[in-house]
């Protein structure tokens, strides 16, 4: 089992990351769960989407049942906010 790829969240308080997680070996097809809730069943891999900051566990058993899991961790893709403009008019005084 191997991480193919992965997106980091892109900002503090998101969700918005994700992971692509593929099974060889064992017999297909295989069954991925990500910290034993979500579900795909895929010959050979599987994509989870609108994951938080943290290490998620993602568990993949082949076709007979035979188990193996991998820790995942996410961050963000800046630990700094993304700058804000703010335009102020001037106030006059009535």
């Amino acid at each position: 089992m191997t991480i193919i790829d992965y997106q980091d969240v892109g900002c503090i308080g998101g969700s918005d990351g994700e992971v692509t997680i593929g099974a060889s070996g064992g017999t297909a097809n295989y069954d991925f769960t990500i910290n034993f809730v979500n579900y795909i069943n895929d010959p050979a891999q599987a994509t989870f989407t609108n994951l938080p900051v943290g290490t998620t566990v993602v568990t993949v058993s082949d076709a007979n049942g035979c188990p193996a899991t991998i820790p995942v961790t996410l961050t963000y893709i800046s630990s700094v906010p993304p700058a804000q403009s703010v335009h102020v008019r001037e106030l006059q005084q009535i």
